[in-house]
């Protein structure tokens, strides 16, 4: 709240429109029924509380059906060498407006930098963070980011954090990746998410499914299945709808990039293949919490997102 308002100060911004911004995605989809979810997530079904969308409802969400799809994908890998790399695409369709605004961070205490993390001017949460020696984080939405009512009612009664504030939290408090992992299972959260987690040595890598109370599953990495995780919007043990398929041809593309390609430059080729990149991507980054590496960039080129290039 202190530094809300000091942003509100700074800024030259009412203390009000600051606080909202730090809900938007609590707060976009301005509607309690199953046609207006909020629209920072895709478009396929999403089985909660209130039931399962129906085909009627996807068709009327869909976008055009040449508009391709939008929402996050996240990507834990580890190489040949026992190095895990971390990927994320924000697909949040931003305006361009708004992605000027899109700043990295270094958080420093007592004169030492103590992680680094990417967010939004005047926004208090991470969107993607990492913590040297430690662990990287990324966040993709959980059934369309949750409905207005129930986010308000989970804020009001039980005084939940959201989840991006909740992830700077823990960058704050937590020492390594299992201490971070254990963490993001907790706390109540304003709605669903995926926290999508890496560490700094072999085998540390982990998709949190989190439902507002706690975590609905963890999965870990095991480099006797897979040498990475692949995480789009859909519960992982739950086959993706038609209507927004992006987990089969990421993953195809991950088997083709094979272990020995997972670096910067590999994991950058997935990242930027359709339709792991399409035309709501706004963002992307690569990182390592075993060497620091942070990599990050906004495509600024077109007004939706993404796109195909104009990255900075």
């Amino acid at each position: 709240a202190a530094e809300m308002r000091g942003l509100a100060k700074g800024l030259n911004l009412s203390l009000g429109d600051v606080v909202a911004a730090n809900l938007v995605y609590q707060l976009e989809g301005l509607g309690v029924n199953c046609s207006n979810w909020n629209n920072t997530g895709p478009t396929g079904q999403c089985a909660n509380k209130t039931g399962v969308l129906t085909a009627e409802d996807l068709e009327r969400e869909l976008p055009p059906r040449d508009a391709g799809p939008g929402a996050c994908t996240s990507i834990i890998a580890q190489n040949s060498a026992g190095q895990i790399y971390h990927a994320r695409n924000l697909d949040w369709n931003l305006p361009k407006q708004v992605r000027e605004f899109v700043i990295d961070v270094e958080f420093h205490r007592s004169g030492q930098t103590v992680f680094v993390g990417t967010t939004l001017v005047s926004y208090t949460g991470l969107v993607t963070g990492l913590k040297r020696n430690g662990f990287t984080y990324s966040n993709d939405a959980r059934c369309q980011g949750g409905k207005l009512l129930d986010n308000m009612l989970a804020m009001l009664l039980t005084g939940a954090q959201t989840p991006g504030q909740h992830a700077r939290r823990v960058f704050e408090q937590a020492a390594d990746f299992e201490s971070a992992l254990k963490m993001f299972e907790k706390t109540d959260l304003v709605d669903e998410v995926y926290y999508i987690l890496g560490g700094s040595a072999p085998g540390q890598g982990a998709v949190v499914t989190r439902d507002r109370l706690g975590a609905a599953n963890v999965w870990r990495l095991d480099s006797r299945q897979s040498f990475f995780l692949l995480e789009t919007n859909y519960d992982h043990w739950e086959a993706p709808p038609h209507s927004d398929d992006r987990r089969t041809p990421g993953e195809s593309h991950m088997r083709a990039l094979g272990e020995k390609g997972v670096n910067t430059e590999g994991l950058l080729s997935v990242m930027t293949q359709w339709p792991t990149f399409n035309h709501h991507t706004d963002y992307t980054a690569i990182m390592s919490a075993a060497d620091g590496t942070y990599s990050g960039r906004v495509w600024m080129n077109t007004t939706g997102g993404g796109g195909g290039g104009g990255g900075r």
